[in-house]
């Protein structure tokens, strides 16, 4: 376990509900998976209860911060619109979207974002599109 990477996350409940902490066994097709809050506790997160998993820089972020979204090329995979059930809407890229997996990850479009990728949980969604 020492030797795993740990990747500072924002655990975002579909009931608004934030955790911050780092995780290093989330795996797409799994029903959980574990982060480590400040403190040292580990937590037993369930996917199907997720908005998604926020990869962060840093977990202060920037409220004020206006997206953009510039599309260089330099990112691989599916260009996607996720529109989340609470509203919120993510442009980015997606390198294998199948629906019927708990998720899926994308890196958002914006590269200035607190974002470096994101888990979709896709019950979360109320549409996935691929745009041009």
């Amino acid at each position: 376990e020492d030797g795993m990477v740990k990747n500072k996350v924002v655990v975002h409940f579909k009931d608004d509900t934030l955790v911050k902490g780092m995780t290093s066994d989330l795996a797409p097709t799994q029903e959980r998976f574990h982060v480590t809050v400040q403190g040292g506790d580990i937590k037993a997160v369930l996917i199907k209860d997720l908005k998604g998993l926020f990869f962060v820089k840093d977990f202060d972020g920037n409220k004020d911060y206006r997206a953009s979204y510039l599309d260089d090329g330099t990112i691989r995979g599916h260009k996607v619109k996720v529109n989340f059930s609470d509203g919120e809407e993510v442009i980015g890229f997606a390198r294998i979207y199948t629906p019927d997996w708990p998720g899926f990850f994308m890196v958002p479009a914006d590269k200035d974002s607190n974002n470096e990728r994101i888990f979709v949980v896709t019950s979360a969604c109320r549409q996935v599109g691929f745009m041009i």
